[in-house]
């Protein structure tokens, strides 16, 4: 199994967590961090067939678990590589700018976002349509996947997270543009659901 083959890997291999990014600075630990990237889009990829399956049929929970988490910390490394490439972040410095930047800006990097952002989209939309009961994320380190999916208010996090990321990218990018407006009509939805939610609950 494609999970087999990443626990077998020597620790100086491994993808480095996207919480540890705050002390990886140099191009050898970026590149790190682009094998997590990567390992965490085939997971998606992988597994992605059965996301919306997962949510009705048991056989198939375990797809979708790994698919939430898996989006959940691709925009949460999204977030923290968006925010440190920027003046008085820390990969703003001479000798990893250049790297980092031409990086996080390549097409395949931004369509694995991309990938990530779409089945969260698709996930909510589907929950704000029939609902589903989940299990209660775990808090835990490194790659995430052998706990409960995220709840719909992580997710929704999440996303609200990415839109603000993608919203910039928008002035440049059509692509961006329609990303920005696909999450943005889905938490309009989702902040519609909560207010009818809290509604009935003072009307009871």
């Amino acid at each position: 199994m494609f999970r087999e083959v990443y626990t077998k890997l020597p620790e100086c291999a491994k993808p480095v967590p996207g919480e540890d990014f705050d002390n990886t600075l140099s191009p050898a630990s970026m590149r790190r961090f682009y094998l997590g990237l990567s390992f965490l889009k085939s997971e998606l990829q992988l597994h992605r067939p059965y996301l919306l399956l997962g949510r009705t049929d048991p056989k198939y929970e375990y797809s979708r678990r790994v698919c939430l988490n898996a989006a959940t910390e691709m925009l949460g490394f999204q977030r923290k590589v968006d925010g440190e490439i920027r003046p008085g972040g820390k990969l703003w410095s001479p000798g990893i700018q250049s790297f980092t930047v031409s990086w996080y800006m390549s097409s395949i990097v931004a369509h694995d976002f991309l990938l990530a952002t779409t089945v969260l989209i698709l996930d909510l939309d589907a929950d704000l349509s029939t609902g589903v009961q989940t299990t209660p994320a775990t808090p835990t380190r490194g790659l995430q996947f052998d706990h409960g999916p995220p709840t719909r208010s992580e997710i929704i996090e999440a996303l609200q997270n990415a839109y603000s990321i993608w919203l910039k990218a928008s002035r440049r990018s059509h692509e961006a543009r329609k990303v920005a407006a696909a999450v943005k009509l889905v938490l309009s939805r989702a902040n519609s659901s909560t207010h009818s939610l809290h509604s009935q609950s003072r009307g009871k």
